[in-house]
């Protein structure tokens, strides 16, 4: 029994030991990374066939365009362009980016003494235009239909996001085992399916996790380039910029007092952490007439300042039981970063240290204070580092409690959040949702 015992533990120690070698090759880190961001387009492609009975592609060879180019992008059911949902990862927040693909800003009213929020909105104004954008540019450049470019953005962004988790950096910094824990407990969060649907947030985590990364290698004006190109993206990302600004204050401070030549060289980056904004607003100053036109139509759309419920425990009850149960995956983020917060950043310099937890929780409060209701508390948490960095912590002490997490939030991401959005919260095709917040037709 002794001698099989021994054998055994030779045979694991010889396994750990490969993989440890595989772990430090660049192919194995590349395919790893493209693997797991592959695996969310089979996790779609499964759910359409289980949910709904649909291929990936319902209109394979579709030239995707407006019937009436100045249709309203929160009109009638359904909504133009035309099967801008057939692909089965295109749904909800998708119709805007393909809009702004196809037609730009073209159908916003230009005469801001003639129009208010709702005008905005109907032009889809209450979503950045900068990616869909993008991703037009890229169509007409590859011949590609915009939905599929705007996917391929997205699943190339998710490998590049895959790759930084466990980039030479991160390894110096959590160590491999905690980094490699990190990129699996990232790819397994709930919400990790919108990192392959052709929406924001992979292209966002990618150029806040680029930019620190830039940050931990001094590389002061990179950092703020790719933190400021995020927020021209999404609007929660302020949150990046915010803790970049600070840390690169408090970087040329600590480099004075230390008498370092060229202290002040953190501060040239300033200017740089909320340039995608800041360009966003020309742009619509000098088309529209407007500055600020995203944010009358945000507010048109129901956007404004909930942070009492911040102390108001029903909030967080009531949370247990809505449509995703986003309230059971928040706090257990704010659980992991409490317990393993010393430890991660015991790892981290001053500078670092101040970017993650900056950024953390500002992150924490906008996603309690922004969301409308609750559906989308736990994607806004994608957007907090030091909870996932946390999970490395827990792999390394707590591995049983590490996979008996990752097992939940497996289970909350088939059976909840991607069925939600597949189905576009219809509660008979998800019977796991709690109380349905948003059902849209997915025809639309």
């Amino acid at each position: 029994m002794s001698a099989g015992r021994e054998k055994l533990r030779e045979a694991s120690q010889r396994a750990s030991a490969r993989l440890e070698q595989w772990s430090m090759r660049r192919w194995f880190q590349v395919a790893l990374a493209t693997g797991l961001a592959l695996l969310h387009l089979f996790a779609f492609a499964q759910a359409g066939q289980s949910r709904l009975q649909v291929p990936f592609n319902t209109n394979p060879g579709e030239h995707i365009q407006y019937v009436d180019p100045m249709a309203p992008s929160l009109g009638p059911f359904p909504r133009q362009p035309p099967h801008w949902s057939r692909l089965i990862v295109s749904r909800f927040d998708t119709q805007h980016y393909v809009g702004f693909a196809l037609r730009g800003l073209s159908s916003c009213p230009t005469d801001p003494t003639k129009t208010d929020g709702w005008g905005y909105l109907n032009c889809g104004l209450g979503w950045l235009p900068a990616y869909g954008t993008v991703g037009g540019l890229v169509s007409s450049a590859t011949g590609m239909e915009p939905d599929v470019a705007l996917t391929v953005m997205a699943v190339l962004a998710a490998i590049i996001l895959n790759l930084l988790w466990i980039c030479p950096t991160m390894i110096k910094r959590m160590g491999r085992f905690e980094a490699f824990a990190i990129l699996i407990a990232w790819n397994c969060y709930p919400s990790a399916w919108t990192l392959v649907a052709p929406m924001t947030e992979s292209a966002v985590l990618a150029l806040a996790i680029g930019g620190f990364v830039m940050l931990c290698n001094e590389r002061w004006v990179w950092s703020a380039i790719l933190v400021g190109a995020c927020t021209a993206l999404r609007l929660p990302t302020a949150s990046f910029a915010f803790a970049l600004g600070c840390c690169l204050l408090y970087a040329a401070w600590e480099r004075r007092r230390a008498g370092t030549a060229q202290w002040w060289r953190p501060l040239l980056a300033v200017p740089f952490c909320g340039w995608g904004q800041f360009l966003t607003m020309a742009v619509f100053q000098i088309k529209l007439g407007n500055w600020h036109a995203f944010f009358d139509a945000r507010f048109a759309f129901g956007d404004h300042n909930r942070l009492g419920r911040l102390i108001d425990p029903t909030y967080y009850v009531k949370g247990f039981q809505s449509q995703c149960a986003d309230m059971v995956i928040y706090l257990g983020m704010i659980a992991v970063m409490i317990v393993t917060w010393r430890r991660v950043l015991s790892k981290l310099n001053r500078v670092e240290t101040m970017f993650i937890v900056v950024s953390s929780l500002t992150t924490a409060v906008l996603a309690v204070a922004a969301a409308m209701q609750y559906w989308g508390i736990t994607r806004y948490m994608l957007l907090c580092p030091l909870a996932f960095m946390g999970m490395g912590t827990v792999a390394r002490q707590h591995r049983v409690l590490f996979v008996m997490l990752l097992a939940v939030w497996v289970g909350f991401y088939w059976h909840l959040e991607l069925c939600s959005y597949v189905t576009q919260g219809d509660p008979k095709l998800c019977p796991c949702l709690g109380r349905i917040e948003l059902h849209i037709p997915w025809q639309s």
